[in-house]
């Protein structure tokens, strides 16, 4: 801070670098100044990289241009991004911790589901990431060079991409089941993994112990249940849904998250450079499918017939099904002959 100096002479006193001079902070000091949540944005043909960080603060908007009253869904993929300085490849331990019971009975930190390679996530409580260090932007061959700006934008940043959901479906389950149709809000508490002293936000103190973030109305992570529909590209190189043909390789697209407490979808696209856009959210419809039986058994087995339903009367119910009649025994349905413009045909 700036130094004040004060000087006595024969009774008068005299200051130097009064009040009037304000404080400037000390860039020397090792310093975390920022903690936050954030989506993955990405720029010039997906080479340059930025965050977009998601918190009360800086409120998201649906496709209908209207604001999202909270700001990720249990199981969605979000970046934990932590700023600092004069800090360049020194390692800070984070842990995530509910601010309230109301999900988990208490506040505890998480296990949470944390990318720690081209394919792979792995449940941790103690989340450790070295400052300057990309391996979070990683694609599913491993690389993230395709990134040009990663040096000059990022080199103080420590990057931690994780998924929020459990390791366990029946925990993951609890959770949406006593969270409900409310929200939990999620803070972060992060600390030298040396134990050194280093400052927090814009402290002019070097201090041992912990830093807390998005623990106040500055910005609050606020997460709720719904179902989750993920659409991805098919040169995004990101997605690591399963191989379904070798060669050319062909990945599964639609990737989907269900919560058995919700009935609300969100869809999100993410396009060939894995920029994230929300596309719309729906209500769920549960549809009951209808007994088909491919193979009619022989017609000692068939059991009673039960019904006859001729073709004008499937077609009025709206059934596109060419038969010239439907039998409909206990143990299948035959289709009997078919049509054409309702007429039978031998």
């Amino acid at each position: 801070m700036a130094t004040r100096i004060t000087i006595t002479d024969s009774g008068q006193t005299q200051t130097l670098n009064g009040p009037l001079a304000p404080d400037t902070p000390d860039n020397s000091l090792q310093r975390i100044t920022d903690v936050y949540f954030a989506k993955k944005t990405t720029t010039d043909n997906g080479t340059r990289v930025s965050f977009t960080k998601i918190d009360s603060a800086h409120v998201q908007r649906d496709d209908q241009n209207q604001e999202i009253p909270y700001d990720s869904i249990l199981g969605k993929t979000v970046y934990l991004v932590i700023e600092t300085s004069n800090m360049t490849d020194l390692s800070i331990d984070a842990v995530i911790r509910p601010s309230a019971n109301t999900m988990t009975e208490n506040t505890d930190t998480l296990q949470l589901m944390r990318f720690v390679s081209p394919n792979r996530y792995e449940v941790q409580r103690l989340f450790t990431v070295q400052v300057g260090n990309f391996d979070a932007l990683n694609n599913r061959q491993g690389s993230h060079a395709h990134y040009t700006n990663l040096q000059g934008d990022h080199i103080n940043k420590a990057i931690i991409k994780l998924q929020l959901r459990p390791d366990s479906r029946a925990t993951f389950d609890e959770w949406t089941r006593r969270l409900a149709d409310g929200s939990i809000n999620l803070e972060v508490a992060v600390e030298r993994t040396d134990n050194n002293p280093c400052a927090y936000k814009d402290s002019q103190e070097e201090v041992n112990g912990v830093g807390i973030f998005l623990n106040d109305d500055t910005g609050r992570f606020r997460v709720v249940n719904k179902n989750i529909y993920n659409i991805h590209h098919g040169s995004n190189t990101y997605n690591t849904l399963a191989v379904i043909t070798p060669n050319p390789e062909r990945r599964r697209r639609i990737q989907k998250v269900v919560n058995n407490h919700s009935t609300e979808v969100i869809y999100f696209y993410y396009d060939q450079n894995d920029n994230e856009h929300r596309i719309c959210s729906r209500t769920k419809v549960n549809v009951t499918r209808k007994r088909r039986v491919n193979t009619i058994p022989p017609l000692a087995q068939r059991g009673n017939l039960l019904q006859t339903i001729d073709f004008t009367a499937n077609r009025a119910a709206g059934e596109q099904i060419d038969a010239h009649q439907l039998l409909v025994y206990s143990n299948g349905t035959l289709g009997d002959g078919a049509t054409d413009n309702g007429t039978p045909t031998k």
